[in-house]
């Protein structure tokens, strides 16, 4: 009994050290850049859906209230000319597009703002918008496609937990340079490593005749998979360029950090990155607005 318990302690010991190992690891913390002359900043932020029908609770109607302002604060602190967000969606199930309160929150508080990727919820669902100021961008084009692709309608239940699973994406004009610039926000599934593949792989059949054509391409999102993985290569050998992200971009809510980043970009050969991407790893009016940190990068358009 006594050989049992110390090696039931032991293990216990062992698992303590490598969660505060790997916690350590990927802790590292920067400051949020100054946003160089020129460039253009981008950034991604898995900003977590709000529970409608529940009143309390994590994720819920009151935890919205909570962790509102402090969203609107680190979205200000970003400053970004772009940025796609995830899981942008007030849940009810089968609902339309009449409540997004993240979505509306943050646009009534920044109205030097609009956003793209929208149309009619049940086959676009308003949980990936793309928000950019309009006083450099002028949108020209926006739409969507669906992991895997034979979805019609993408409020069906999918092959993993019910979650919908979809690239959004926008064609922007550069109003100071007449430059175009494709956005695509993607979210790939959270457990199904075989499914994050052929979803990359569409993206890829999708960006191919853009890059092909000598557009600048950027990818962003929550690609639920690690430096190395295998989405991450399906889309490098594409063509794009797509830099390490030092430490954890998910915290479990909690500032908990157990794994590398999930979070990544991706730019075309064109796109000069001018700030490596960065993640905010802080809490905002003392809170964490969501259980992901957000991720940024300053870029040029040659």
């Amino acid at each position: 009994m006594i050989s049992t318990l110390g090696l039931i302690l032991a293990v216990l010991v062992l698992i303590a050290v490598l969660i505060a190992g790997s916690h350590w690891l990927h802790s590292e913390k920067h400051p949020i850049p100054p946003q160089p002359d020129g460039s253009v900043r981008l950034a991604t932020y898995n900003v977590h859906y709000i529970k409608l029908q529940e009143e309390t609770g994590q994720w819920s109607i009151e935890d919205w209230h909570r962790r509102k302002e402090p969203l609107n604060t680190a979205f200000r602190a970003i400053a970004p000319d772009i940025i796609t967000f995830q899981e942008m969606e007030s849940f009810a199930a089968e609902n339309g597009d009449e409540f997004n309160l993240a979505r509306d929150y943050l646009l009534e508080r920044n109205p030097e703002y609009s956003f793209a990727a929208r149309g009619d919820w049940t086959y676009c669902p308003m949980t990936q918008p793309i928000f950019y100021r309009t006083s450099r961008f002028e949108l020209l084009d926006e739409g969507s496609f669906a992991f895997p692709e034979t979805y019609k309608r993408m409020r069906h239940t999918c092959e993993v937990g019910g979650y919908p699973y979809f690239a959004s994406w926008v064609k922007l004009k550069v109003l100071a340079t007449g430059q175009t610039l494709r956005v695509v926000n993607m979210h790939l599934d959270y457990c199904n490593q075989k499914n994050r593949r052929k979803s990359a792989e569409l993206i890829s059949k999708h960006i191919d005749p853009w890059i092909a054509d000598g557009e600048h391409v950027v990818l962003m999102g929550d690609f639920n998979s690690w430096d190395g993985m295998r989405p991450l290569r399906v889309l490098a050998r594409r063509g794009l360029n797509i830099p390490k992200i030092a430490g954890s971009t998910f915290h479990f809510n909690r500032g908990l950090h157990l794994f590398a980043a999930i979070d990544h970009m991706g730019f075309s050969q064109n796109i000069r990155v001018g700030t490596s991407p960065v993640v905010v790893r802080e809490k905002f009016l003392g809170e964490f607005p969501s259980d992901h940190y957000p991720l940024l990068a300053d870029v040029y358009l040659d």
